[in-house]
């Protein structure tokens, strides 16, 4: 049944300091401090900028209403200082306690994938053009960004321009001490292993930072050598295969801290995190922080823990850096490629020759945005 439809049926039984509110096949246990609170009115809400006006700490503990009524348009309360509260039957349907958060029917659905997978259901390219001036172009890219954690695009001239470009169309770039559009050598200027010719295991990217970057552009300018290829692992389908095959090692993923840092003569960055980490009310899984080469000293662990993490890690090792898990690719100049730093990990084959490459972060917090208002996804 439709939460849209003209209301059929509902009632209230209020108890102690919560109302139980039946609509339609809805049911929920509500707190009056909370529906105060949670008063839609111009005095208590501004619906212009979504932010709360009332102050949640004038409202007594104890607070019940006059009076309380199911009308057709939603619930109706009456405070003991007169002020009315009418919250209508849709917005709880979204919004209260145990009910059901509304999303949009067609979103798009995560897709996991392996290499077989991905090898079998990667789409074309997406023009660059395409993607820089029209909305058709964004959203495509939005959606694959959503559903694999990945994206190419074809067309880009080999300069940080473009790239800068491409940043800015899907979120702002994160400065960083790196910089902010970089181009990265083989000339060992920075103290990361990323600028050397060395084979580099799947990883996520600044994971001692205390937000890591969301995502990553990558493009090639040149190479005149051999190898270079860039291993990429779903991160969320070898977490779902470890939860899966050994959940006490998911378990200890998500619940032993670890400590990554970096260090040159000028800075030391360190960062306290688990490997897997989940949203504290749905808990799904969002973000996976992993670098073995960044991680810092166990010194903190109690032994059993350091047992758990050893084990934990090696089975969840063996799935990362299996060769069905890893999707390689080799980047030419012209190719774009877009990646999801809380979900895929990235690597590096060692190559020779000269090699310029150029990459930069973003922000999270804008794509996430992207995702809620062009896919109409609410995670």
């Amino acid at each position: 049944m439709s939460t849209s439809q003209i209301l059929k049926t509902a009632h209230a039984v209020q108890h102690d300091r919560r109302v139980k509110v039946t609509y339609e096949e809805f049911l929920w246990d509500l707190s009056f401090v909370w529906l105060r609170d949670h008063c839609r009115c111009a005095e208590c809400h501004d619906s212009g900028t979504s932010q709360q006006l009332v102050d949640t700490f004038s409202i007594s503990l104890d607070i019940k209403p006059q009076q309380l009524t199911c009308q057709k348009d939603g619930l109706n309360l009456i405070w003991p200082d007169g002020h009315l509260t009418k919250l209508p039957w849709q917005w709880l349907v979204e919004n209260a306690p145990g009910g059901q958060r509304a999303i949009d029917g067609m979103a798009p659905l995560r897709v996991y994938w392996d290499c077989e997978k991905m090898t079998r259901t990667l789409p074309p390219d997406i023009p660059y053009k395409e993607f820089i001036e029209t909305e058709a172009g964004l959203k495509e890219a939005v959606e694959r960004f959503y559903k694999f954690g990945l994206v190419f695009f074809e067309g880009n001239r080999p300069n940080t321009e473009d790239v800068q470009k491409a940043a800015n169309r899907l979120s702002r770039l994160q400065e960083t001490f790196y910089g902010g559009v970089c181009v990265v050598t083989a000339d060992n200027e920075i103290a990361d292993l990323a600028y050397s010719n060395a084979k580099l295991n799947c990883h996520t990217d600044t994971t001692y930072f205390t937000q890591p970057a969301g995502a990553m552009l990558f493009t090639c300018f040149k190479h005149d050598g051999l190898g270079g290829e860039n291993p990429l692992v779903d991160g969320f389908h070898a977490a779902a295969k470890l939860k899966e095959t050994h959940p006490e090692h998911y378990q200890a993923l998500s619940t032993i801290p670890l400590s990554a840092c970096y260090k040159d003569k000028e800075r030391h960055m360190e960062m306290h995190f688990t490997t897997l980490n989940h949203d504290p009310v749905t808990g799904q899984l969002i973000n996976i922080r992993y670098n073995n080469s960044d991680r810092a000293p166990l010194s903190h662990l109690s032994p059993d823990d350091v047992d758990r993490f050893y084990a934990a890690h090696h089975a969840f090792a063996a799935i990362l850096q299996s060769p069905a898990s890893e999707f390689v690719v080799k980047l030419n100049p012209g190719r774009l490629m877009l990646i999801d730093n809380w979900r895929c990990l990235h690597g590096r084959i060692g190559f020779t020759g000269h090699r310029i490459m150029t990459s930069c972060y973003l922000q999270r917090d804008e794509i996430n945005s992207k995702i809620r208002t062009i896919l109409g996804v609410k995670d």
